[in-house]
This record gives structure tokens, C-alpha cells and sequence, in this order.
């Protein structure tokens, strides 16, 4: 039998019906299949919730202070000083060698504890604290003691980590004084021999960088923190040590320089600004 020609126009009407019936027949979801689909996702976004709230937990309070040990008194010892004579006698002391004046090291550890929820680093390569004396002829006359001298420096021996979430540390710092014999004498005002005490300032430049957690994403961020503190000292007692850095018993007491008050520090832009006050 002769086979008739299917038209055209009736292949296509054919092929959309087939597209709509498996759209809307065959690739469509049982009731089951829908119910399992609405359980998982239910699921999921109840995780999600449950997630997003213990975050939110975990980052309140949102900023949380170091909290570290009260560092231990760092007299300067004034048996590190040497003086020519006959300046040395007239402080009843042996004279000294070159190169006179006050030049001596120390070593200091802080341990410290984050209880933040950002771990923080600081770096030791960038960063540095000087330790100035100011001008006390200029403090006398009402002035902000400029300008300032240079007593040393005080550099950290290696990086200091902090994790997050309680995690403790230690910093390690090395101090480094080296106070000329002119630094000193200006030092020693009538001023200053009068009140008891004197101010001492620091600059200092820290190189810290913190990495936050947040919803499975970590973030790092390096910041270049300055200051410039201030506080007051004077002259004090202080056990004598052997050469192994221990104090000598029965306990004998020699001058020194010791810290009276807290540092109070600010920005160092402002640091024109600032006054200390008893």
C-alpha cells in the first residue's frame, strides 16, 4: 500500500504535546518525593538557623581585651651607671669606664590570655618601642618637655601568638637602655630632685595581625598599631642579684629606678596634647 506523507504541521503539533506531557507528566515529583524534598530542606535550613545563632553566640560580646599577668617590677639598677671621677666620689660611688653614662640590657616576659574570638599575632620583625626622657628644663617652665631624648629601645625576641577562644601566649621582650652621661645629669634636676619623681614617655609601633572565623570563612587582616605613653618614676630600692640573676641572701638593697604609676596611653598624633597629672 502507498504510504501517505505526514504533514509537517502535524509533527510538530506531536512533539509539543510530548514536551508538555513529560513537563508536566512524567518528570514531575510523586507525593512522596515532594515530602522528602520538603523534610530535607527543612533540615538544612533549621542547621542553618541553629548555625547562624551559635555564632552569634560565640561572637558576644563582640570585642574582648587581652587579659595578661601584671608584669613583674624591671628596676633600672644605677650600679649599671658609670661616672668619671670625681663625679663618681661625690655620688659615693667606684668610677666608671668609658663609655660613661647609663648603658645596660634586661629581658622581660608578660604571658597573656585571648579570650576574643579573633586569633591575634604579634609580629616582632616592624616593631619597636623608644624610651624618651624629656626635656626637664622645659617641663620646669610649663612646657611638654621637648624635645625628647632617647633612653633605648625595646624590641620583641620572636612572634607572639594568641588563638582564639582562650588561647594563651607569652611575649618576650628585650629592653635595651642607653642613656649618654648629658642624658643623665639633665635628668637629675632640682625639679625633680624636689618632687620625688619625673615623667618618662614611650613611642611605640606594633605590628599585629588578627584572623576572625566567621560562618566557616576565615579573614586575616595586618594592622600597624602606634601609641605614645607616659608615666611617672623615681628613685627606689631594689635587691641586689648574683650572676645568676638571683637575689643575694641575706637580702641587700642597692638605688635604682623604679616605675611609681601606670602608663596612660593614647594616639600618637595627639601626643602634643597630653599632660600628666597627679
Amino acid at each position: 500500500l502507498p504510504i501517505s506523507p505526514i504533514p509537517l504541521h502535524a509533527l510538530e503539533v506531536g512533539w509539543q504535546a510530548s514536551s508538555a506531557e513529560v513537563a508536566m507528566g512524567k518528570c514531575s515529583l510523586s507525593p512522596r518525593g515532594h515530602a522528602i524534598s520538603s523534610i530535607f530542606w527543612s533540615a538544612v535550613n533549621l542547621a542553618m538557623v541553629i548555625w547562624g545563632v551559635t555564632e552569634k553566640m560565640r561572637w558576644t560580646p563582640f570585642h574582648q581585651e587581652m587579659e595578661c599577668e601584671t608584669p613583674p617590677p624591671m628596676p633600672t639598677r644605677l650600679s649599671k651607671l658609670s661616672l668619671p671621677s670625681p663625679l663618681a666620689e661625690g655620688m659615693f660611688m667606684q668610677p666608671g669606664t668609658a663609655p660613661f653614662g647609663l648603658y645596660t640590657n634586661m629581658t622581660t616576659s608578660i604571658k597573656c590570655t585571648n579570650p576574643g574570638q579573633a586569633s591575634i599575632t604579634m609580629k616582632a620583625v616592624g616593631s619597636e618601642t623608644t624610651l624618651l626622657s624629656p626635656n626637664m628644663s622645659d617641663l620646669a617652665v610649663g612646657g611638654y618637655g621637648l624635645p625628647y631624648s632617647t633612653m633605648g629601645k625595646v624590641v620583641m625576641s620572636k612572634d607572639a601568638h594568641f588563638a582564639a577562644g582562650g588561647g594563651q601566649g607569652e611575649m618576650t621582650t628585650q629592653i635595651r637602655i642607653e642613656q649618654p652621661l648629658a642624658d643623665v645629669l639633665a635628668s637629675m634636676s632640682p625639679a625633680a630632685t624636689m618632687a620625688g619623681y619625673s615623667p618618662s614617655y614611650t613611642r611605640s609601633s606594633q605590628i599585629i595581625e588578627t584572623c576572625a572565623t566567621v560562618l566557616g570563612m576565615t579573614t586575616c587582616q595586618e594592622v600597624k598599631a602606634e601609641q605614645f605613653c607616659g608615666s611617672y618614676g623615681g628613685s627606689c630600692l631594689t635587691e641586689v642579684l648574683d650572676s645568676s640573676g638571683k637575689a643575694l641572701v641575706p637580702v641587700q638593697l642597692e638605688p635604682a629606678i623604679c616605675g611609681y604609676t601606670r602608663s596612660l596611653c593614647g594616639l600618637l598624633s595627639t601626643r602634643s596634647t597630653w599632660t600628666l597629672n597627679c
